[in-house]
């Protein structure tokens, strides 16, 4: 944590349900539903304004 800023940290643990959808999509076969990938819209949006943020 000392050689990476904070803000991408939680921008990397905030990205884990989209990889666990993604996954479970993948390798246990389960479906994705349209709240699901509201969700991850909602959440790459975040990611994209947390990293936005810290560029300023």
């Amino acid at each position: 944590m000392e050689r990476i800023k904070a803000a991408q940290v939680s921008a990397l643990e905030l990205s884990t349900p989209f990889y666990a959808a993604i996954l479970g999509f993948l390798v246990l076969g389960e479906t994705i539903t349209i709240l699901q990938i509201i969700g991850v819209i909602l959440l790459v949006i975040g990611i994209y304004l947390l990293s936005k943020k810290e560029d300023e």
